[in-house]
């Protein structure tokens, strides 16, 4: 769900930027917007099928990616990257109270 900003924000660069790039998910009929019946102010973005199609695709292509660049690295090296990968999300999510 997106939230008003208010007008005078530092953030409202990227308020417009937001609403540009929804715009365009929109008009690519990849999500709809609809009004938030408890605050009209709101706006609450659905997928459509056929964005999450694309999403499942676009997952489905990064861990290939993922998966071929960790191909490179030597099993020692692959399990100390993907542990310090680990260890570094953990600390952000920590740091913005955000839950995985």
């Amino acid at each position: 769900m997106l939230r008003p900003e208010p007008a005078n924000s530092r953030h409202t660069p990227i308020v417009f930027q937001r609403r540009w790039y929804l715009d365009r998910l929109e008009t690519r009929g990849l999500l709809h917007r609809t009004p938030d019946p408890d605050d009209r102010r709101n706006r609450i973005v659905t997928l459509t099928d056929a964005g999450r199609t694309l999403l499942a695709d676009c997952r489905r292509d990064i861990r290939a990616m993922e998966t071929d660049l960790l191909n490179t690295l030597s099993a020692p090296h692959r399990t100390a990257f993907v542990h310090a990968l680990t260890t570094l999300a953990a600390s952000t999510r920590e740091d913005t109270g955000e839950r995985q």
